[in-house]
């Protein structure tokens, strides 16, 4: 499979790539990031909708990926045929061939159920038969006692040699499912952030359900009241992993799932009745739950997954914090008006918002992360001209980062190939890229402790919201200009950082506008 076209992106990517699969870090939290669906909770909604809601979703699902085979065959591998494998030193991919037959997982109190699907049937008999399915696992009474998902979340090492332990077949059907759909139950009153921070990384009673490997999980979470057995709606969003499937491809699926949910009127042409896993010798369906576990080894993975990866997990979730907030004194109008670039505008105030609570030693990542323009502007945060020096200059570094012209990461691509094909190359032009790489106006810190991105999000979509991995040590936010004017923004981080850096940011904002005459 050809992932990238030109040569050097290509290399570039690859590197990247490589790179992502020899962290050792975990994959929730650090790594996987998750869109969270506009809200549509209604405790007034019957169970019948319930069931409704995520089967029609499943079939959003089915319709993307059948038109994206048709456009663009090694997207569609990497999003549904594929699934990240742990490694002792080096993560890799387990690949599958997409055909007419349909894989989906379900996931619910830690069990797994796969169903296959005939995508050649009708959209009718399709929903009719994902119905059936859902009613059926929502109402499965015999929970697991061995939370098998939470050995996904273990740093690489660790779940790769806890796989060992798991049965060889139904692991296998779990990477080779298309998707995950995970039927997560939580607190009827959850707050808004948390139900988010949720989908992103689950909790302590669900993480059983997940399999972070897996390029796509869809994300349906439940509540019930103490008085009644009702399931209802709270959340719902998708979790990927982000070393195959880009930000910009999980974003054209989920706005294909709230166009179809919108215009969704699935046609039956023949009884339901008539409906059976088998229509003469053509396949229709098949539904069974799949057995994670080994007879030899049940004690030994039920203490791995029950006592050593849920602990190891929940200090992670614990010192994970997640804040979402809406800017509404000024957006993307203002910005354009003043002549300045919105994007650079955002991205220095949340450097700079950083930058006011974090110590000298650790001011490092401005170094290769900032221009100097940019630096002049922190010292003198009043100064229209500097201001928009800073923002000039943000944008053209910004441009080249974005456009592949970066210098440090050219060549590091073209180091890493004289390194890994030493015999093809002669001995001095090693010595010259080494030269060249350690030149302090071309070594950059690649580390970095703020990470920001622009979430462009149609005004028909506004509600969706991205949620990024948040490596070890650093901050993250996400942003989006809605269509009222404010900017929405979602931070993540793992120092109970964001309370702080919130206040911070609009400040600095405020101020920002304040230098403009």
């Amino acid at each position: 499979m050809n992932i990238y076209p030109n040569w050097l992106s290509e290399q570039s990517k690859l590197r990247k790539l490589k790179q992502t699969l020899k962290c050792r870090e975990p994959l929730p939290i650090r790594s996987n990031p998750a869109f969270v669906f506009p809200s549509i909770s209604q405790k007034s909604f019957s169970n019948n909708f319930l069931i409704e809601y995520i089967s029609a979703m499943i079939l959003a699902i089915i319709d993307y990926r059948s038109k994206l085979i048709k456009e663009n065959l090694d997207e569609s591998i990497r999003m549904f045929g594929s699934s990240r494998i742990p490694g002792n030193e080096i993560d890799s991919h387990h690949f599958t061939e997409l055909s007419n037959e349909f894989t989906v997982v379900f996931s619910r109190q830690f069990n797994f159920f796969q169903i296959r699907l005939n995508t050649n049937m009708q959209e009718g008999e399709m929903f009719f038969i994902l119905k059936k399915c859902v009613e059926f696992i929502l109402g499965y009474k015999n929970f697991s006692n061995v939370s098998f998902g939470s050995l996904s979340t273990l740093p690489r090492t660790d779940f790769a040699l806890g796989c060992q332990f798991l049965n060889g077949n139904g692991l296998q059907k779990l990477r080779e499912s298309q998707f995950l759909v995970n039927l997560d139950h939580v607190d009827e009153n959850m707050s808004e952030d948390d139900l988010k921070k949720h989908i992103f990384a689950s909790n302590q009673d669900n993480v059983g359900n997940r399999w972070f490997d897996k390029s796509i999980q869809l994300i349906i979470v439940l509540g019930s009241d103490s008085s009644d057995k009702m399931n209802h709606l709270l959340a719902s969003g998708i979790c990927y992993e982000n070393s195959l499937v880009e930000m910009s491809s999980v974003l054209k699926l989920a706005k294909h799932g709230i166009d179809y949910l919108s215009k969704f009127n699935p046609k039956m042409e023949i009884e339901p009745e008539a409906i059976g896993s088998k229509d003469g010798d053509r396949f229709m369906f098949n539904m069974e739950k799949i057995n994670l576990t080994r007879l030899d080894k049940i004690e030994v993975i039920k203490a791995a997954a029950n006592e050593f990866a849920l602990v190891k997990y929940k200090q992670s979730l614990d010192a994970f914090y997640l804040k979402t907030f809406i800017f509404d004194y000024y957006g993307r109008k203002f910005i354009e008006n003043v002549q300045c670039d919105p994007e650079s505008w955002i991205h220095v105030a949340i450097h700079f918002a950083l930058r006011q609570f974090r110590t000298k030693d650790q001011e490092n990542y401005e170094y290769g992360v900032l221009t100097d323009e940019v630096l002049d502007y922190f010292d003198d945060p009043f100064s229209e001209e500097k201001l928009r020096l800073a923002i000039e200059s943000h944008q053209f570094y910004r441009y080249l980062q974005e456009n592949g012209y970066n210098v440090e990461n050219i060549m590091q691509t073209y180091n890493e190939i004289v390194n890994e094909n030493t015999s093809s190359f002669d001995e001095n032009v090693t010595i010259l890229f080494k030269k060249l790489l350690n030149n302090p106006l071309i070594k950059h810190i690649e580390k970095s402790v703020v990470y920001s991105k622009q979430i462009e999000i149609e005004s028909n979509y506004f509600g969706l919201i991205h949620i990024s991995g948040v490596p070890m040590n650093s901050l993250v936010c996400d942003y989006q200009f809605l269509e009222n004017g404010a900017i929405q923004f979602v931070v993540g981080c793992c120092q109970n950082q964001e309370l702080k850096f919130v206040d911070n940011l609009c400040q600095t904002l405020v101020q920002m506008k304040s230098c403009i005459n």
